[in-house]
């Protein structure tokens, strides 16, 4: 995001990545698709009901990016291990597992996986290695060169996080399951987005269809690498607690979107009609599901823009920013809670909102202890005390309306409002806080 803001502004700049991740999804499938499995590659045109998943409607922008880079990344490790390959091809693994890295450690560990399942499932590579051509050392010798960076990368970044204290929970909470309940619900969460309708219809139609050819033998599925790295993924990711690993929620999760998006290519249709039959359908689908997602889309960017243009003549930069939302009784808040972080970050402040846990924002560490029951304004004594606790510690206080009334809690800071209007209404804390460091 942030070489983006740089050079065009933060408005421009999300629209930017977003627009990127769109456009090399489907393309990543596809070429993910021929290169492991040629014959079956235009199952990749299902990979158009799964972009708009939990995780991009909820604003996880490093994460979504970096999805297509980890299926790339996998093609790059595919021909770098094939026979006599020149070195200029170990670069672009490298190259591409750096970038991987660069997007979120789920991608990182999700290409470790799929590097260990490739080298052990892939018939190309196994096959070169039992004829003699290319022997397991020679293999996992480029395995080694490749992923070097990100190994180098990952532990100097896990080095910081141990010797600041900031970045991940306690190991005994890294590994606490909530429910078995919510653990469950993690293995089918990616699948729907904020539109929870719609995406259940689209669920509930491809399943059909996929029991009906099934059912007729017109669809199989095959066993290969494919079919091996989708259950290892998914596996990998209902095991792990969804709660708090790696200091954020649903990270679980999202190794299972990934094993949903590989199982594609382990599909298999045994005559020419699955293929005309499928495309129209998702095309049907991709066409309803997009027109059913216009307004929201629309409503969050205009509040948005609503939001900057506020805060930009009100708020100055290098501010400590506590930001809170009341009530968005017609769209999710998450995509505008997660683009207004980013804003904040950027103009120097931050403001610990959805960020990863209540201690800290994308790596900048607070000792402050957030209400835990802000989010659904289930008010407790503790709860008020704690959030006037926490607000002494900031500058500005934001709290996002979005057209619906100001909880009454906040009356009390009426005399400190600088800004309000539908959108939202700025709190002024205190006179400057700009001598003030982060901690």
């Amino acid at each position: 995001m942030f070489p983006f803001i740089k050079l065009f502004g933060y408005l421009a700049a999300t629209k930017i990545v977003l627009c990127i991740y769109l456009v090399l999804f489907p393309i990543s499938i596809m070429v993910f698709l021929k290169t492991f499995r040629p014959q079956q590659w235009y199952f990749a045109i299902l990979s158009f009901t799964l972009m708009y998943n939990y995780f991009f409607d909820f604003g996880f922008l490093p994460f979504c990016l970096g999805i297509p880079l980890v299926f790339l990344t996998i093609v790059a490790f595919r021909t770098a291990l094939e026979d006599s390959a020149p070195p200029w091809k170990l670069v672009i693994g490298c190259t591409f597992a750096s970038l991987v890295f660069l997007s979120h450690p789920v991608n990182t560990i999700a290409l470790a996986i799929s590097v260990l399942m490739l080298v052990r499932f892939d018939s190309k590579i196994v096959e070169a290695r039992t004829s003699g051509k290319h022997k397991l050392v020679s293999q996992i010798r480029k395995c080694i060169i490749m992923l070097f960076p990100i190994g180098a990368l990952s532990a100097i970044y896990l080095a910081y996080l141990v010797f600041n204290n900031s970045g991940f929970h306690s190991p005994r909470k890294m590994f606490e399951y909530w429910s078995l309940s919510h653990q469950v619900t993690g293995i089918v969460r990616p699948l729907f987005s904020v539109n929870h309708s719609m995406d259940l219809a689209v669920i509930v139609v491809l399943v059909s269809l996929a029991f009906v050819l099934f059912f007729k033998g017109m669809l199989k599925i095959h066993r290969g690498f494919p079919l091996f790295l989708s259950i290892a993924l998914i596996v990998f990711g209902a095991v792990l607690p969804r709660g708090a690993f790696l200091g954020g929620n649903d990270l679980s999760s999202r190794f299972v979107l990934f094993g949903i998006i590989v199982f594609l290519g382990s599909l298999k249709a045994t005559r020419a009609l699955v293929k005309y039959v499928t495309t129209a359908i998702v095309v049907l689908l991709f066409v309803i599901n997009m027109a059913s997602r216009t307004n929201l889309y629309s409503d969050i960017s205009c509040l948005t823009e609503d939001y900057v243009r506020a805060t930009v003549g009100n708020i100055p930069d290098n501010q400590r920013i506590y930001t809170v939302y009341s009530a968005f009784p017609e769209i999710s808040p998450p995509p505008m809670f997660h683009a207004i972080a980013y804003y904040h970050i950027e103009r120097g402040g931050y403001s610990p909102f959805v960020f990863t846990d209540q201690r800290h924002v994308a790596g900048i560490g607070s000792s402050i202890n957030l209400p835990t029951s802000i989010m659904n304004w289930n008010w407790d004594c503790r709860d008020t005390v704690g959030l006037e606790n926490a607000l002494k510690s900031y500058g500005y206080l934001v709290v996002m309306t979005a057209r619906s009334t100001l909880p009454l809690f906040f009356e009390r800071y009426a005399d400190k409002v600088v800004f309000r209007d539908s959108v939202c209404s700025i709190f002024k804390l205190k006179k400057d806080d700009n001598s003030e460091s982060r901690e």
